[in-house]
């Protein structure tokens, strides 16, 4: 009888151990696959201000091409994107910077769901075989 009470306070200091450390790395699962999905979304965002004919549509290009990856990978929170770029003539760099808001944890207990800023910088060069010249924009 004396083991048998032994094992169950054994298993009740244990169990909130191992449920706090599954349940800690299924959330820092959430914040890589987060992440990975601003990676993506900044990456798709630069690209495509630099496919855009001139630098005045590059930015809702950007912005569209971001949003609409952000929401089909399911990036958490709040998520935007920045573009600039060093003029918009053949070879110049344009750079997107993507922000998103993670939250973790239990969002029934305030204490325990910490927030963190995911930052992304992505950058692409405007092809060299666009027809207009290095000054148009």
């Amino acid at each position: 009888m004396r083991s048998r009470g032994q094992s169950l306070l054994e298993v009740a200091l244990a169990l909130p151990l191992l449920l706090a450390l599954a349940l800690g790395g299924a959330e820092f699962a959430r914040l890589a696959m987060a992440r990975s999905g601003l990676d993506v979304a900044t990456a798709a965002a630069a690209a495509a201000a630099a496919r855009a004919p001139s630098e005045v549509e590059g930015a809702p290009a950007a912005r569209k091409a971001f949003i609409s990856i952000v929401g089909s990978l399911g990036v958490p929170g709040a998520a935007e994107v920045a573009v600039a770029s060093e003029g918009f003539g053949r070879g110049s760099v344009v750079t997107a910077t993507g922000t998103a808001h993670f939250r973790a944890g239990f969002s029934a207990l305030p204490a325990l769901a910490p927030e963190w800023t995911l930052t992304s910088t992505a950058s692409a060069r405007v092809e060299a075989w666009r027809s207009r010249s290095a000054g148009s924009g």
